[in-house]
Order: C-alpha cells, then sequence, then structure tokens
C-alpha cells in the first residue's frame, strides 16, 4: 500500500486466476497487530485493460475498487 498525494491510499493485489466477469470481494483491511478495523463486501466486475495500449495486445482482467 501506498500513500496517495490526495491522503488515500492505494495499492495492488495480482490474481493469477483472474477472468473477466462478475465477482463479489470482501476487502479485510487489519492494523499492525493484525486487529480488523474494516470490511467491505462489494459486487464489481473484471475487465480487460491493456497496459501498453490496445494496438499491442495483451489484455489483461483487471478490478478497481474503491473503499
Amino acid at each position: 500500500m501506498q500513500l496517495h498525494e490526495t491522503g488515500g491510499w492505494h495499492g495492488f493485489v495480482p490474481v493469477d486466476d483472474l477472468r473477466e466477469g462478475p465477482y463479489d470481494v470482501t476487502v479485510v483491511l487489519t492494523d499492525a497487530g493484525s486487529r480488523e478495523v474494516g470490511r467491505t463486501t462489494q459486487n464489481t466486475a473484471a475487465r480487460l485493460v491493456f497496459p501498453n495500449g490496445p494496438e499491442c495486445g495483451g489484455g489483461v482482467p483487471q478490478v478497481q475498487l474503491q473503499i
């Protein structure tokens, strides 16, 4: 996780077998002592993104969440 210039946090979690389509995602936030400090479940969909532009191929499914 990294602190963003806006004061929020952002991070990336690779999921090897992520496929396009709908998902229910549960995010659990813990403190340094592993105590749960927040939890949310959201319905979202993985969509293809092209990190190097659509002309380069290599589309990979990606989900973006805001909590």
